[in-house]
């Protein structure tokens, strides 16, 4: 494979009366997944699809044999360089994926699995589609003839962030919004806090970074945002939000309209709202 960044990152510059002098961040172009359709395997149940497209792998997509297709539509058109299929490690003696053809437009390329166990790269070529078909053409039968998919990752240069079930506009609209979300609780304004966060706003952080039992972990709410101005430059929102500096995250779709910044030792729940982005809470990943 190129030198291409194939993960979805962007940089969230962020302080609640902690940073001052925080600049602007420059965030990735963003990808809007209308929907993703696939047969589900009969007889079972099993996460939604759109899942392995938006997310890290923690699932996975299985059919039956061979020929079976995902479908992925996008709410505008993106301009891809590749579609990397992620295959499932064979724990249970399933078929393994030998090729993947995908359909891109009017573009129907095949690849095969090379140097790489476990991932088939399908080039595209760069030019902006916004259906693409991804087929299991061809396996090595396993015991159990059943063929799976942990992740597909759609890939572009720059490297691109990838939301769910939201319109063009949505898309278009997260990176101003996180910015204006940012920007809310560095002033610490009432007014601007009502418009950029989502209530109850909440904030859960660990007292003690070496409690594995989470026997520490504290949830502070907020009902408006009187509550959160007031809370601005206080000891404890301050603890909470000191780590917000200009370093990389990842973005990771959770749910139609939902997404999680991810940062090194937090992350952010973010929601559509309407026509705008909200921060609905600082969450301690721990």
């Amino acid at each position: 494979m190129s030198q291409r960044v194939i993960v979805a990152i962007a940089i969230l510059g962020f302080a609640g009366g902690v940073r001052a002098d925080a600049t602007p961040t420059k965030f990735p172009p963003v990808i809007a997944v209308k929907s993703v359709t696939g047969p589900p395997r009969a007889g079972t149940t099993a996460p939604p699809p759109w899942e392995i497209v938006t997310r890290q792998p923690s699932s996975h997509w299985c059919q039956d044999g061979t020929g079976e297709t995902l479908a992925i539509a996008l709410a505008a058109p993106a301009a891809l360089d590749a579609v990397v299929v992620q295959l499932k490690v064979d724990a249970y003696h399933e078929n393994a994926i030998k090729a993947i053809e995908v359909t891109a437009g009017d573009r129907v390329r095949t690849g095969k699995l090379k140097w790489k166990p476990d991932q088939i790269e399908v080039e595209i070529g760069g030019a902006p589609v916004s259906n693409i078909l991804v087929k299991i053409a061809a396996v090595t039968k396993g015991e159990s003839d059943i063929t799976c998919v942990e992740k597909i990752t759609l890939v572009t240069t720059p490297a691109s962030a990838v939301v769910y079930g939201v319109d063009a506009k949505a898309a278009a609209a997260l990176a101003p919004d996180v910015q204006a979300i940012r920007d809310a609780l560095r002033a610490c304004d009432k007014k601007l806090l009502a418009r950029r966060l989502a209530f109850p706003f909440s904030i859960a952080h660990h007292l003690d970074l070496n409690d594995v039992d989470h026997r520490y972990k504290r949830v502070t709410s907020f009902e408006n945002a009187a509550a959160v101005a007031n809370a601005c430059k206080t000891k404890e929102l301050a603890d909470a939000t000191k780590a917000l500096e200009l370093q990389f995250v990842g973005i990771q779709a959770t749910a139609a309209g939902k997404i999680d910044l991810l940062e090194n030792t937090l992350f952010y729940v973010i929601e559509l709202d309407g026509e705008h982005w909200k921060l609905r809470a600082i969450q301690d990943p721990l």
